[in-house]
């Protein structure tokens, strides 16, 4: 759903990392930072402009 907006905004070529794996208040050190999305409860979307939308 998100990348259809990133799509019709321009937006290709995406690359995703995700991280924030368990519950929050029993996180106590650095959580790892895995490529893709669908496990992490944070995930960063890169993408890179293809197009100006007019």
């Amino acid at each position: 759903e998100i990348l259809s907006f990133y799509k019709k905004s321009g937006f290709s070529k995406f690359n995703f990392v995700q991280t924030v794996f368990g519950k929050l208040d029993e996180i106590n050190s650095i959580e790892p930072v895995i490529n893709g999305y669908g496990k992490g409860s944070f995930v960063v979307i890169n993408g890179t402009k293809i197009k100006e939308i007019e």
